[in-house]
């Protein structure tokens, strides 16, 4: 590994360094400052610090997880040897690769061929794609975020979504929790040591609360909808004569059973409950379809062209 590369690693920590830099002092200003010095009431202490720091624990497990599980990569039967690599780099399918029989529902829009990747010499499953901040190929890659470090994809997906969740939880209620002794402490109605941690903390909290909302409404939409953030925002890989979002399974409880499971109870919980293996997905078999069905494996434009001319030759 070059000396460039660690120094790119290093610096990739910093944005994990800033958030729990802030969720410490957040807690400090919080539990100590607003808590110690500008409530009174014993009983609305021990709500306050009950509240904020269950919402903390949720909030730091679920960011833990993000930040630690590593990315799933395509398993060895995607792997590709130096000749068919070349092969593909020239337009040709091999026959070794088309006799692997891995069901592949998504092509390139480059040439309508097979995807595969040259930096980590694999064929790409469905909805896999390659981050050049990880350098690998990842499972369901939904996009790669600097604030945990880490892609975002099948190995981790449930746990994004409940860190934006409880983040949007724990600051909306530093928001709210703070805001009745802000304002009686711009009205010279309290005095409270170190005021400033208080004005700071209540401004930080109101505009990241705002952000940490709309994330999670548009990952949460994302989840119901059985789409990536990546297939939502471009058009990187084109599906067999689909013009829809053939992902989906017909209804948001559906898809988002996909990501957080079968058992509502594991819902609320940073823990792996996702369905599949993140290489194969279920597809329903059109639009108006009723419940998730598997579409037959379909022929890639290549396999379909040969299969035309030896009909034809016959």
């Amino acid at each position: 590994m070059g000396c460039w590369r660690r120094c790119e690693q290093a610096i990739g920590w910093l944005p994990v360094v800033v958030v729990e830099a802030i969720v410490v002092w957040s807690w400090y200003a919080f539990n100590v400052v607003l808590v110690g010095s500008a409530v009174e009431n014993v009983f609305i202490k021990i709500l306050y610090v009950l509240l904020q720091n269950a919402a903390l624990v949720m909030f730091q497990w679920s960011y833990y997880k993000c930040i630690m599980v590593p990315p799933m990569r395509p398993p060895p039967e995607y792997k590709l040897n130096q000749q068919e690599l070349t092969q593909l780099a020239q337009g040709v399918e091999p026959e070794s690769v088309t006799n692997r029989q891995l069901n592949t529902l998504t092509y390139s829009r480059f040439g309508h061929g097979i995807r595969y990747c040259g930096f980590c010499r694999v064929l790409k499953p469905d909805r896999c794609h390659h981050c050049s901040s990880c350098n690998s190929c990842v499972l369901k890659m939904d996009h790669h975020c600097p604030w945990i470090n880490n892609c975002a994809g099948f190995h981790n997906y449930k746990f994004f979504c409940l860190f934006l969740i409880y983040g949007a939880l724990y600051v909306v209620i530093i928001a709210l929790l703070s805001l009745p002794y802000f304002v009686l402490y711009w009205q010279d109605k309290i005095t409270v040591a170190g005021s400033t941690h208080l004005i700071v903390m209540f401004f930080m909290a109101a505009m990241i609360s705002f952000t940490f909302v709309m994330m999670a409404i548009y990952h949460i939409s994302l989840t119901c909808a059985n789409k990536t953030t990546l297939e939502s925002t471009s058009f990187r890989v084109r599906f067999y004569k689909a013009t829809v979002n053939r992902w989906s399974l017909g209804s948001n409880i559906a898809n988002f059973e996909q990501v957080f499971g079968t058992d509502r109870s594991q819902w609320w919980l940073p823990k792996f409950t996702s369905i599949g293996d993140g290489v194969h997905f279920p597809v329903v078999l059109a639009p108006d379809t009723q419940g998730a069905q598997f579409d037959p494996p379909k022929q890639r434009p290549q396999q379909q062209q040969q299969q035309q001319q030896q009909q034809q030759q016959q």
